[in-house]
């Protein structure tokens, strides 16, 4: 979560406040306290795994849902220089 909020500020934006994302989820009926996020952000407590809100912060960021949702899919996520994402995904040998 960290690598899509340090992406805004490397393409020159503003970094994102809970509140806006709080707000945006909001809108997609989906409740985020700060509690949540702050699990949600650092990755770890119960509520990681949560899919409808990983899809709604997936659909924020503007990456696949996979990226946050699919563990055993072995993504990576790549800088371009125009500093966007590409996922590249494949099996390991």
């Amino acid at each position: 979560m960290r690598v899509l909020l340090d992406v805004v500020v490397a393409e020159g934006g503003r970094p994102y406040e809970f509140t806006d994302i709080q707000a945006a989820l909001a809108e997609k009926g989906v409740k985020l306290s700060r509690a949540r996020w702050y699990y949600m952000r650092d990755g770890d407590g119960p509520l990681v795994t949560d899919e409808k809100l990983l899809m709604a912060l997936a659909e924020f960021f503007g990456v696949p849902g996979a990226y946050l949702t699919d563990p055993d899919q072995r993504c990576r996520i790549a800088w371009r220089p125009s500093w966007s994402f590409s996922k590249q995904c494949g099996r390991t040998k």
